[in-house]
């Protein structure tokens, strides 16, 4: 039997990102196979009031003494840049040495055929990159949710700068790994800029293994937030700008369906002021809420009848929209740029709009109401979905792993 440990943040309880969300979905893939161990080391949590958003029993957790990161005020977060920008990308060489010190306990307990780390969290491949460098473990690989070489920095960080230590940081990690992982849209941005050195030979491009059978519904009170006879529109998940959430409603609100409308989110990046000021503006049914348990939101994603996503980073992938595709429902992907990897990869889905949010507002809202008309009611077959996005799916990096082993 093959034993494969995971590095992961706080799965199962903690903070559900779209990183959480994969290596949950990859792990429980892979544990499917009786050939194959899967042990997962985690974050310790304080699971007091919280539900896990992924369980599976066949998982062997290794829980460590870091905790879940505090979240901090814009205030706070801007001067931490500031402070460690001699440091910059690396966030805390503390946090660092006390997860490869526990990783490193683990490893020297337990015989591992694979190391597979993921960022995010950061220190996650910089801890496996310590653990090859040193020989406690002899194979890892880096999967990158999130790339390091390529990301957008921080305004206070220099262009240039963010650039050359991103590429060295990443340089360091290629060169103490086996293989690499990294989301395909990515492949664009080392096009134009080129790929670090040490991970030639080592890189494999793939999608995000979001692609997966929508679980059973289950009970749950927001059922009532679902209105019969009108248009519901669902949006789940963090507001990095505002803006884009009034842009929306500007242009619902010139469309002729908008007394059909009704939008809901469940979502963070939302004050009260700013939710205030988004209610009085919407001429429909609103409902702004925050998180709520995984189970009851996928519960929802059957009953409505639009799923939204709102512009990220260029070579960023909307990990959310391989959800709402699950589903079969409708999407309206919106873009504020002509190059944004969401347009192309997302366009090939047979009910999705894709909307340029610099357009004037009128021509937009002309264009959700042709939209609605054509696909309101319809819904496109998992098969049918499967089957467009094969490198989206948890087996796509299943059969990578197991191909190392």
């Amino acid at each position: 039997m093959k034993k494969i440990l995971f590095l992961t943040y706080v799965y199962p309880y903690g903070y559900y990102n779209a990183s959480a969300s994969c290596s949950a979905k990859i792990m429980s893939e892979l544990a499917k196979d009786s050939d194959y161990e899967v042990h997962c080391v985690s974050y310790k949590q304080n699971t007091d009031k919280k539900q896990p958003y992924a369980l599976d029993s066949k998982i062997i957790l290794h829980p460590i003494e870091l905790k879940e990161k505090k979240k901090r005020s814009k205030f706070r977060t801007h001067m931490q840049i500031v402070l460690r920008m001699p440091i910059y990308p690396i966030i805390s060489p503390c946090r660092i040495w006390k997860h490869y010190k526990a990783c490193e306990k683990i490893c020297k307990r337990e015989s591992f055929d694979l190391i597979v780390s993921q960022c995010f969290p950061e220190e996650s491949v910089l801890v496996a990159a310590l653990l090859k460098k040193k020989g406690v473990v002899q194979k890892t690989l880096n999967i990158f949710w999130d790339n390091i070489y390529g990301k957008k920095p921080a305004r206070v960080i220099p262009f240039w700068f963010a650039k050359r230590r991103q590429k060295q940081m990443e340089s360091f990690i290629a060169k103490y790994t086996n293989r690499m992982i990294s989301l395909y849209p990515i492949k664009r941005y080392h096009d134009l800029y080129g790929d670090v050195s040490t991970a030639m030979g080592k890189r494999t491009y793939l999608g995000i293994p979001s692609m997966t059978l929508p679980a059973p519904p289950v009970p749950t009170k927001y059922t009532e937030l679902i209105k019969k006879d009108m248009i519901n529109i669902l949006y789940s998940g963090t507001i990095i700008k505002p803006q884009f959430v009034f842009d929306l409603v500007e242009m619902l609100n010139m469309s002729k369906n908008i007394e059909r409308v009704n939008l809901l989110f469940f979502c963070q990046g939302i004050d009260d002021k700013t939710k205030e000021q988004i209610t009085k503006k919407f001429k429909g049914n609103i409902s702004i809420s925050g998180y709520i348990p995984l189970n009851e939101l996928l519960s929802l994603y059957y009953q409505v009848d639009i799923f939204i996503s709102f512009p990220g980073d260029t070579y960023s992938i909307c990990s959310k929209c391989y959800e709402y595709m699950s589903y079969g429902h409708p999407m309206v992907v919106f873009y504020d740029n002509i190059e944004d990897v969401n347009k192309a990869t997302f366009s090939k889905y047979p009910l999705c709009l894709t909307q340029d949010v610099n357009r004037s507002v009128g021509q937009r809202a002309n264009d959700f109401d042709m939209f609605i008309e054509r696909t309101l009611g319809q819904q496109v077959p998992f098969s049918t979905v499967e089957n467009l996005f094969l490198s989206d799916t948890p087996k796509a990096y299943v059969d990578f792993i197991k191909g190392m082993l």
